[in-house]
Formats: structure tokens, sequence, C-alpha cells
């Protein structure tokens, strides 16, 4: 659904930070996603787009150019060309690269009324076949969507997720229930909506999917249907229709999926994460699948299966699910969440067996076996080989037994979890994943450190508010919260997870991150805040949250010998500078500009020229967001001229060396041009000692255009310029702006002079002059 996204709102998030989060979820976010199944047409082949299938897919007849007609033998070619048109009815679009219309698989029950709803419409709509057995069969279904009951309205992801995913919408379910209390009813009618479709999927296509597309019917998802049936209960109570149903449909899952098959460990009543058949998936970036290479028959189907069984279980990809055995390996994560199925069936009274015995028995196994009390975690454990993998100590060995309450009656275990918790995963941020910090299992993946996700903080936090931990759960809520906010001031997105080690949306880990644009909101995300301001953190932790985003307001200063620095900092967040000093010559003033805490994206130019005799330094602020590393921290530092046709710098951390351009008559035009890298470079150096820099990235991903004008001084033959970074200092440093003053009087200045601004407490800050940290305190009565 294109929704405009309110800059406005974004805008006055400098001043009421959470509150302006709050309206661009309920008024952006939530419609954004949004997705609806008809009674509208449109609205359905809106659900048809798909951002990853990328390529097109091939074709069951090949498309060639019709037989041309010869003066030998006209009528035959006339027969052959009206024959191949019959066979080609949609060769002139597919020639004209328009490829195969949509498709739509629709249950027998449904086809009428798809097929009625969408007859003028360039989509087809396909009988659904049933569940290909064979990787053949499986390969040779087009990809296509799948249908859901008609009219039907649910959430996607976001970003290049844009079906029904299985456990994203349990969170984003929660994320709904959380908009207020009571929850706003069409939000609530959208969530009630997920789980009829959900109920839907097990009843037509066998298991709760990992999303709604064809090419997902061979794995699952984590199974959270039961989660999400009783969170719902309450709304939904006196239609026992759909609660019967979705009981029915939770017992059908579980008996033929996860308890059933290679899924089924006998041996030790435990459930893995598989797939079936194995085929590669096509929405897959065909890069995913490089370290296959070179594998055939049973190794590269078991490296398939593997493959699956890591996306099944929702943590594609991480390190602690190997690639070449994760299809037997019983994780926590799985056997926590069917311990709760099996709970929560026995509190639906479901009959057909005894529910609690079950959920007894998988707690014993797994104390027995995945539990390890002197590492205060749960561990995966390897059925075929008995072996407990205890190398990786990850938030779904620690949140998910609290969570499923199992270990609710051993107190000292729920200590005993909850202390690892609190020192080994809590990070600035938040829970971080895991503690894989390096590549030692040949790769690190997306779920591994120092990467934080929506469902990991949501389900400790469930756990812990259950377990009176509750000043556990505020703390790491405030952190996850504060974290999402600060990523909404600077950027207007709430992205699809974070780097809650250092506090950044900017992840190098796989394809990096979703929904980090102006204006994106991902599922999970949206829902963890929401559910973390209703459910889990007091007015008091919102208020904390929200003093914390500003820089407090008043008049900061640092007086030392004949120079005196000055902040005026507004409720709002605009900020003023001025510099004096007594020799008369040395005043300046900038501002006021927007102060951003924690941007790394902060692009200010404080020009000193004019200021005094002596400024030797100019300060130009080049930061750049491209994560193909075209240029990086450091670059244009310092810049000295060897001659006078020459001039050397750094460029992606390497020694670049200018020429003197002959092809202009401007004097001193120097140009760099890096293929490589795709950067060029150009100074301009004027007689009059001012410089000109234009910087150009080529790159796909930033399209970087730089310029800036400053002034160099000149010393002798050889002379530079040194630049600064916006780089943060501390953990409340703000970086609102940098700059390098110096005076020919005094001259008392160091290369670090105020290249930072941090914040000692509520009305202290301190910057660096002349190579000594200089406090500025908050200037009374302002």
């Amino acid at each position: 659904m294109a929704v405009d996204f309110p800059v406005p709102t974004l805008q006055t998030a400098f001043s009421d930070p959470l509150p302006a989060l709050r309206e661009a979820i309920a008024e952006y976010a939530w419609p954004s996603l949004k997705r609806h199944l008809g009674p509208d047409p449109q609205s359905i082949l809106g659900c048809l787009q798909d951002p990853k299938i990328t390529k097109p897919q091939p074709k069951p007849v090949p498309v060639h150019e019709p037989p041309r007609e010869d003066d030998e033998d006209e009528e035959k070619q006339r027969r052959q060309r009206r024959h191949w048109k019959r066979r080609n009815p949609d060769w002139r679009a597919r020639k004209a690269g328009a490829g195969p219309r949509p498709l739509v698989y629709v249950p027998t029950a449904d086809y009428e009324v798809y097929a009625n709803a969408l007859v003028e419409y360039p989509v087809r709509v396909k009988l659904y076949p049933g569940m290909p057995r064979t990787v053949k069969d499986f390969d040779k279904m087009e990809p296509g969507l799948l249908a859901l009951d008609f009219g039907a309205e649910y959430i996607v992801p976001g970003g290049r997720f844009t079906s029904m995913y299985g456990w994203d919408s349990y969170f984003i379910i929660l994320g709904l229930l959380s908009s207020s209390e009571p929850p706003e009813p069409r939000l609530l009618k959208t969530a009630i909506s997920m789980l009829r479709q959900q109920v839907y999927e097990i009843e037509n296509y066998g298991a709760l999917l990992n999303a709604n597309r064809s090419y997902f019917l061979n794995r699952s998802q984590p199974p959270f249907l039961s989660s999400t049936l009783m969170a719902l209960l309450p709304y939904i109570k006196n239609d026992t229709k759909l609660v019967s149903r979705a009981t029915t449909a939770i017992v059908k899952e579980y008996d033929n999926v996860w308890k059933c098959g290679h899924r089924y460990d006998r041996a030790t009543g435990l459930s893995r994460y598989d797939g079936h058949p194995e085929t590669l998936c096509r929405a897959t970036e065909i890069g995913h699948y490089a370290w296959m290479k070179g594998l055939t028959g049973n190794a590269r189907k078991r490296a398939i299966r593997s493959d699956m069984a890591i996306q099944e279980s929702g943590h594609d990809t991480t390190a602690r699910l190997t690639r070449t055995d994760a299809c037997d390996i019983a994780t926590v994560d799985l056997n926590c969440i069917l311990y709760r199925v099996e709970s929560d069936l026995a509190k639906l009274h479901e009959p057909s067996r005894d529910w609690r015995a079950l959920a007894r028995a998988r707690r014993e196994t797994m104390l027995h076996l995945m539990y390890i009390p002197t590492r205060g975690a749960f561990f995966d454990y390897n059925t075929k080989t008995g072996v407990v993998d205890s190398s990786v100590l990850s938030a779904t060995g620690v949140s998910y037994p609290l969570w499923c309450g199992m270990v609710d009656r051993d107190r000292s275990t729920v200590d005993n979890l909850v202390k690892t918790l609190m020192t080994k995963l809590a990070a600035p941020g938040g829970v971080v994943s895991n503690n894989i910090t390096d590549n030692h299992r040949g790769f690190r993946g997306q779920w591994d450190w120092p990467a934080g996700w929506a469902p990991h903080q949501m389900l400790t936090w469930i756990a812990l508010m259950r377990l009176n931990k509750v000043k556990e759960a505020r703390d790491l809520a405030s952190r996850w919260v504060s974290l999402a906010l600060e990523t909404f001031i600077n950027y207007g997105c709430l992205p699809e997870k974070f780097d809650v080690v250092s506090c950044t949306s900017t992840l190098n880990l796989e394809y990096g991150n979703q929904c980090t644009g102006v204006g994106d909101f991902f599922g999970w995300t949206t829902a963890s805040v929401e559910f973390a301001l209703q459910h889990v953190l007091t007015d008091g932790d919102i208020a904390e949250i929200e003093r914390n985003m500003k820089m407090p307001p008043g008049r900061y200063e640092a007086v030392r010998d004949d120079e005196r620095f000055v902040l005026d900092v507004t409720e709002d967040q605009m900020v003023s500078m001025t510099v004096y000093c007594d020799c008369g010559k040395g005043f300046y003033t900038d501002g006021p500009y927007r102060l951003l805490k924690g941007s790394d994206l902060y692009e200010h130019i404080i020009d000193f020229s004019g200021v005094c005799e002596g400024v030797s330094h100019w300060y130009i602020g080049i930061r750049l967001a491209c994560t193909n590393a075209c240029l990086v921290d450091g670059d244009f530092r310092t810049i000295t001229f060897d001659s006078a046709d020459t001039l050397t710098t750094t460029v992606g951390n390497k020694v670049a060396t200018f020429s003197r351009s002959t092809r202009l008559l401007v004097p001193n035009y120097y140009y760099y041009d890096d293929v490589k890298s795709k950067v060029s470079i150009v100074y301009e150096v004027g007689y009059d000692g001012t410089v000109k820099i234009k910087v150009k990235c080529r790159c796909f991903l930033c399209r970087t255009r730089l310029s800036a004008v400053f002034r160099l001084v000149r010393n002798d033959r050889r002379f530079s310029y040194t630049t600064y970074d916006l780089l943060p200092t501390g953990k409340k440093s703000i970086e609102a702006f940098q700059a390098k003053v110096g005076c020919s009087c005094k001259m008392r200045t160091s290369p670090q002079d105020f290249t930072y601004l941090a914040f000692a407490s509520g009305n202290t800050a301190y910057t660096e002059l002349g190579g000594r940290r200089v406090f500025l305190e908050a200037a009374k009565g302002f």
C-alpha cells in the first residue's frame, strides 16, 4: 500500500521523539506494510509483486520469431505461421521482454472467486496442484503466490520480504495488539485476519510456511501458531469456530511436520529443522550457494538439506548451525517452541492425547541432554553424533528456555540463566544473538555477533516479566528502544536488525540490512518498539529515554587564557557556536544548525576564513555511507604538495598521487581517477589560496557527490591541510560539529582541538583544546 511518509512527523522527532515515532508507526508503518488479497483486484496485483525473483524464470515454450514467409512455398509457410501463433498466443508480449504473466495458485474451494475477480487482469489463476514430492516436480513448478482467504489482510515484514511470513507474523501480531490499550480496532482486525490466514495455510498447504510463495512449499518456519492463538484468545474467545479451527491446525502441523519424517528423532523424542524435497530456493541470492561448488551426489544433497534446515529455523544464516549437519541438530529454540505448543494445547484442553505428559517428557530430555549448569545455558544437540555443541553461547539457549516456561519451577535454573543473559549476552543496545565474534567456523552470518534481532528481544522481555525479573526486562528494553529511537531520529527508519554492540544500524554481515532508508519500517522491529512501550517500560523509563536522546538545553562555554568557546543549545536541539579570541581578530559565529545525536552521517562545514591571519587549518566534513567502502575514514586527511605539478593524499587507505592537468588553463588543477574503486577526485587550487575539492563515487550503492571550498595558507613550498572525521567519542558522544581554530598571536593549537564533543553529565560537556581536555559548564540563567 503506497503511503507518503510524514516528513513533518520526522522533523518534530527532535523535540518530541517518542510521540513522533509512535505517530509514524500508526499513520505510516502499519498502513504501508499491510496487504489485501481482495476484494479489490488491484490489491491482489500488489500482493503478486515479488522483488526476490529478480531473473525471469525459464519459459515452458522457447520464444522465437514466427516462421518467415517464403516465396518458394508460401502456403506452407502460412500454415506453419498460424500453427505457431496458436501454440504461442502471448508471443508478442514475451518477445518484447514482458515474460509470463504473474501467477497465483488457488485451492479448489476458492478457485472460482479468484478466477472471477481477476478475469480482466493479466494474472494467471491456477488450481493448486498439491505439494511437489520430488526435486523434479518442485523445480517444474513456476514461482507464484499461494492464495489465502479471499479478502484476507495481513502485514508483511518489509523491504524485499513482501509476503506473509511464518514466525514474523507472531511478533508482528504482538505489535499490533500493543498499539494501545485496548488494541486499536483496525489493527486488531488485521491481527485476527493473520491468524485465520496461518490456519488456512496449514489446512490447504500442510504447514505454516516460510511465506505464501510456491518456492517455500518445501519448508516451514518456527511453529508459533499456538502462541499466536493464545495471544489473541481474549479477543476471539466467542468465535468458537475459529478457535476450534486453529487448535485443529496446530495439532495437524505438530503431527505431520514436527513429529514425523526426518524432522523427528525417535531415539530422543526431540525435533529438528529440515526441508523436503531438497532443492535450491529460487528467492535466495545465487552467491549464497557459492560454498557448495564442487559438491556432488549425497554430499551436495546433504548440504542442500542442511541449508534448508537453517532457512527453516528462521536464523538464516548463523554459524551456530553448521552448513553440513544442520539437518541433524535438535536446536534449543525449536524444542522450546514445541514445549510451548504442548503446554498451550493442554491449556486449550485438546482431547487427542495427554499434552502435559508430552511437555514433561520433552522438558526432562532437554534438561538431560542440552543443559549445562556450569555454563548457565542450553546448547544444541546433534542427534546423529550424540554431541552437544557447547562452543556457541546463544540467545536461543538462554531466552527461549526462560520464555517457554520449562524451567519456571526451578528457581536456581532460572537465576542461572538470567545471570548468563545479563553478563554474557546483554550488549549496550540489547540482547546480542550469540558469542560468535570471528569466522573460525568458516563464515559468520547475520544472526551472529554483533547483531541483535527483535524476536530475541521480545521473547526475552516476555520471559523476564513473567518470571518477575522486571528490573532486568526494563533494562534490556530501554537499551533496545533507545537504539531504535536514535535510529529513527537520525535516519527516519526502523531497520530489520541492529548492531547492538556498537549501537548502529550499519552491519557488514551478508546482505547488510533491510529498511534503512527514510520512511522504511521493518515489521518485527516496529512491533518490538510498540510492545516495549506498552507492556515493559514504565513512564519513568520512557521519560529517561527521551531525556537521553537530547543534549540538555542551555549555554556551554570554556575559557582558557585569551580564548573562549561557546555553545548555545535550544529545546528543539538547534545549536549555535561562537569562538572568541582577545587578539581582536579572532571571532567566529556559526549556526543555528540541527544537532543529531549519534549520527554518523552528519555533514557540516565550518569555514574560518578571515577569522585570524594565522589560521592554518581548515575543516571539511566528509562522511560517506557506501557499503562498498570505496572511501574510508582517513581519506583526504592530509594533502601534501610535492611540487608545482603533483600532490599526494590517501584514497581507500592507499597513497594516491595527483598530477596537474594539462588539459585546462586553470593553474594547479589536480585530478585523480581510480577506475577500480570507482572514485574520482578533483582539486582546484586558486591564486588566492582557496581550494575547491570535488569528490565523486560512481559506486551504484552510494552515488556520492561532495564538494567544498576552503583556504590554504602556504608556509613554504610543501604545505598541507588537515581534516577531521566525525567519529563518536564515548557512549554519550554527540557528533555535532568539529573545528580547527588557530590564532597567529598565540598558536596554542593541537591536531585534536574540537574534534569531538562528549557529555559527562546533564550540565557538563567536554572537548579538547591545546592537547588537553577542557570542560564546558552549562551557563546559569540562559
